[in-house]
This record gives structure tokens, C-alpha cells and sequence, in this order.
């Protein structure tokens, strides 16, 4: 499966802010999320990098800390390239202390609590 956007992350002083548009694939758009009436708790788009010592994202805990690492969380996600690798399913309710689906999350291709093995993410100049 595979996910295509125009992407373009913003400059230190704006927080490295994602912006995404364009989408074309077969795995489902988890980064905008425009067909769920979650979107505006789950797109990424127009959100600045969180890390667990910079947390920018709208819930009132550390998405980064509480999910593994650092991305472009809203409240807090429907992908999530940098989460902990599960092989394939889990129960989140293990995942102590926080039990929830921190694994390599695409949630409009797999489950969240479905842990993908492999991504890759490929990035070149608009120039190109």
C-alpha cells in the first residue's frame, strides 16, 4: 500500500509545521483524515513537530512521551511512522502505563492496533 502528498514542513521558528495537501494512494488518507468526524482530532496537517521535551500538540498530555516518539500530532493520531514496532495485532490494554495503540500506526490502512512492520517515507525537493 502506498500513501502520495504534497508536503511541506514549515522552518524552526514556525515549529516545523506540516502542511499536506494532495493525497493519492491505496492506503487511505491518515494524515488529513477527510472523511471522518475526527479530522480535527486526528489530521496532521497544520500541526507543529512534537518530541517528549517539546510537546505541540492539542491534547493536554505528551503525545510524544505517550506514544514513542517524535510527529506531527494532533490530539494525538492516525499515523504515527515512529511508534514502537508490534509484530501485527496487540492489546493495547498490555501496553503499560498508558494502554493505547502506540505502534506503527496507519489507521486508514490497518487498525490502530495494528502495528505495521515496514514504512517508508521518501521526500524530494519540489524542484525535482
Amino acid at each position: 500500500a502506498r500513501g502520495e502528498y504534497t508536503v511541506r514542513v514549515g522552518s524552526e521558528v514556525e515549529g516545523y509545521r506540516l502542511h499536506v495537501s494532495g493525497y493519492t494512494g491505496d492506503a487511505g488518507d491518515a494524515l488529513i483524515m477527510p472523511n471522518s468526524d475526527m479530522a480535527s482530532y486526528l489530521s496532521h496537517s497544520g500541526m507543529k513537530f512534537s518530541t517528549f521535551d517539546k510537546d505541540n500538540d492539542k491534547w493536554e498530555e505528551s503525545c510524544a512521551e505517550m506514544y514513542g516518539g517524535g510527529w506531527w500530532y494532533n490530539n494525538c493520531q492516525a499515523a504515527n511512522l515512529n511508534g514502537i514496532y508490534y509484530k501485527g495485532t496487540y492489546d493495547p490494554e498490555k501496553n503499560t502505563p498508558y494502554e493505547i495503540e502506540n505502534g506503527v500506526v496507519w489507521a486508514t490502512y490497518k487498525p490502530a492496533n495494528y502495528s505495521l512492520k515496514t514504512v517508508r517515507m521518501f521526500i524530494r525537493s519540489a524542484a525535482f
